[in-house]
């Protein structure tokens, strides 16, 4: 799978000790849906680190999602994805890239991904070209490290990524303005993200996240003596399930936070296809009067194309029915499941969305349940029956305004009708993302008419978005 796509999930750090069991919980946490994970211990001898690698090997690890802080022999070796490179290393890569821009051919990284750790925007600008993703640390205040405090604004951050896609997009020279650099999809957001903040990371444009302090529960202390703890060992072991649905919270609010754009599907494969080469990254998939089977086998075909993409699938009304159709949650209508009790049904790994259509509905939502919202109608549509009514833009922007007054904060979703001349309109009330059917259903062209909406949300963003996206609490 390619960097980019495995970027779609949060990135998992191990502690930095060795803990008892932890490489079963390493291949569990791929089992349910993992990306990369840093094998980093940084305290641990070379026959502790090889001690471990075995232990991964013989418990089925996947080493090809697995980065390795240690010797590039070592992670060859086993067959590792990735190496963690220090910071002189990156040093010695930015200046041989600089002298000879062919230096750093596609042959000589192959096949190990390339990540490293910077500390500020000069830093990241110098390595960004030089690795496939790079950490930017602290973004918030550190779980894991006492006294490791934020160094990086987030208004700022995003205003330089959003900046950086846009001119890349355009194909801006970034030589030419300092504050700017060539990888913005690169940049990883590190440093106390929690389930809390992680929708605010995807929001500010950063490429990933990765996460230690709020993934790993551990468990009551261990009653051995300090003598016979061996150095670099935590004298604790780790809480499987609930460190597994810590992942999954994490991994569904990072996932809900990127649907800025998604696609309404009545199943139309020849029209997903399209959405997702034009830039879509969501779909829903909306059969209402179609059976079980029939939702379950275009489900999969959707998920098909899907995956290739690292693209989100829901489907609309069915918890029941997730699994079995290769989906990663649903969305539910009012009339549906309550949203409590298809968390209980799915865990916490599914995404949830639910629709709303005036404030009070949002009010009564509890976030452990729901994880983005879709709020409309804009206007008249003639894909839904028994329509609500109209918001409009000032709707939108009264709920918005009061949800921040309150500290109510989730990806609100637009739906209804909406055209992408409307675009700036409604972002400009503080909403995430469009939830688009007939405009892309019904164009001669859905991938450019993809790519248009696509276009005026990072345009927006980048130049109208600051105040609804940055009125947020610090966390």
């Amino acid at each position: 799978m390619e960097t980019t796509a495995l970027l779609q999930t949060p990135i998992l750090i191990t502690l930095p000790e060795l803990v008892p069991g932890e490489a079963p919980l390493i291949v569990a946490l791929q089992r349910a849906g993992a990306g990369i994970i840093h094998l980093r211990k940084p305290n641990a001898s070379t026959p502790q680190l090889i001690a471990l690698l075995d232990e991964l090997r013989e418990a089925g690890a996947d080493f090809q999602r697995i980065t390795l802080h240690g010797p590039e022999t070592l992670a060859r070796h086993y067959g590792c994805g990735g190496i963690h490179l220090k910071n002189d290393v990156l040093n010695q890569r930015a200046e041989a890239l600089a002298r000879h821009p062919e230096a750093l051919s596609s042959a000589e990284k192959a096949p190990l991904r390339i990540s490293g750790s910077a500390h500020s925007w000069e830093e990241a600008r110098r390595w960004a070209p030089v690795v496939d993703y790079l950490w930017l640390s602290p973004l918030f205040d550190s779980i894991s490290k006492v006294g490791y405090r934020s160094g990086i604004d987030l208004a700022d951050a995003r205003r330089r990524l959003l900046n950086a896609r846009r001119q890349k997009a355009s194909g801006e020279d970034p030589s030419t303005d300092p504050t700017r650099f060539p990888y913005p999809e690169r940049i990883v957001a590190l440093g106390g993200i929690s389930a809390e903040n992680i929708v605010q990371v995807r929001m500010a444009g950063f490429g990933g996240a990765a996460v230690l302090g709020d993934l790993w529960a551990k468990t009551s202390t261990t009653t051995d003596s300090p003598e016979k703890t061996t150095p670099g060992t935590l004298s604790s072991s780790l809480d499987s399930s609930e460190t597994i649905a810590r992942f999954g919270r994490l991994n569904r609010r990072w996932k809900a936070a990127g649907g800025t754009l998604q696609l309404i599907s009545a199943g139309d494969l020849t029209t997903a296809s399209a959405f997702l080469a034009g830039g879509g990254r969501w779909i829903q998939l909306r059969m209402k009067e179609a059976s079980a089977d029939e939702i379950v086998s275009r489900s999969r075909a959707l998920a098909a194309l899907c995956r290739p993409y690292g693209a989100v699938l829901v489907l609309d009304d069915h918890p029941e029915l997730v699994v079995e159709a290769e989906a990663q949650g649903v969305h539910l209508g009012k009339n549906d499941l309550p949203p409590a009790e298809a968390r209980r049904l799915l865990g916490e790994g599914a995404i949830i969305g639910s629709t709303a259509n005036t404030l009070a509905d949002i009010e009564a939502m509890n976030p452990d349940w729901t994880d983005y919202i879709g709020l409309g109608p804009f206007r008249y549509t003639t894909t839904k029956k028994n329509l609500a009514p109209l918001l409009g833009t000032e709707g939108y922007r009264r709920i918005l305004t009061t949800l921040r007054s309150r500290s109510l904060y989730w990806p609100i979703v637009a739906i209804g009708g909406i055209e992408p001349a409307d675009t700036p309109d409604i972002l400009s009330t503080g909403v995430n993302g469009l939830a688009i059917s007939g405009a892309i259903a019904r164009s001669t062209d859905p991938a450019a008419t993809t790519r248009q909406f696509l276009e005026g949300i990072d345009r927006w963003r980048i130049d109208g978005g600051d105040a609804s996206e940055t009125e947020q609490p610090d966390p």
